[in-house]
């Protein structure tokens, strides 16, 4: 039944994303498909294991390493083994300090809460209370803010020793152009070595 949802979405599409939640155990979703191989597809949960059996690999963004690697031993587990693995990594840089963590604390700040509180959020004026109850160091723990290109470099090479296939950077400053530049300079190609 999998393959054929699996090979039905690819015909309708060929490049298309399937995306779910997967919050529901095998043995939580039998009164919702019954007996055998049906499928109630009014009430039809995505499972974890149904989830992994259609993924492609994993997208997912920075953490520290320990909940990474965790992260990555489920999914290998739950049946994501050999399958690519990418990571989101948010980054600030700037020629000092400050400047680094002013530009994250100011685009940054609203953005570090769980996504089911950020869901419940109504408006731009909600977001702005929520903001104001950040403190600066607290944006560290979702953007890696350094003015050293030495410390961007160990947290990029430390995603791909765990495993990722890709990082994708995401500069949350406003000065993209001077991220670009600098980083294609002198982080990306100590990464390749």
């Amino acid at each position: 039944m999998l393959e054929d949802l699996n090979a039905t979405i690819r015909e309708i599409k060929s490049d298309a994303i399937l995306l779910a939640e997967a919050d529901k155990k095998s043995h939580e979703m039998q009164p919702f498909f019954g007996e055998g191989n049906r499928m109630h597809l009014l009430n039809f949960y995505l499972c974890n294991d149904m989830f992994l059996a259609l993924a492609d690999g994993m997208i997912t963004v920075n953490d520290e390493p320990e909940n990474l690697r965790k992260l990555i031993d489920a999914f290998r587990k739950g049946g994501g083994e050999g399958k690519a693995l990418s990571l989101q990594a948010h980054v600030a840089y700037a020629p000092s300090e400050q400047e680094a963590l002013d530009a994250a604390y100011d685009q940054w700040r609203t953005n570090i809460f769980e996504s089911n509180l950020l869901s419940d959020i109504k408006n731009v004026a909600q977001f702005d209370v929520l903001g104001n109850q950040v403190r600066r160091e607290d944006v560290c723990q979702a953007v890696r803010v350094s003015s050293d290109l030495v410390q961007h470099r160990a947290w990029l090479y430390q995603y791909l020793e765990l495993g990722f296939d890709h990082v994708y950077l995401h500069e949350v400053g406003p000065d993209q152009e001077r991220f670009v530049d600098v980083f294609a300079e002198h982080v990306l190609p100590a990464l390749k070595q």
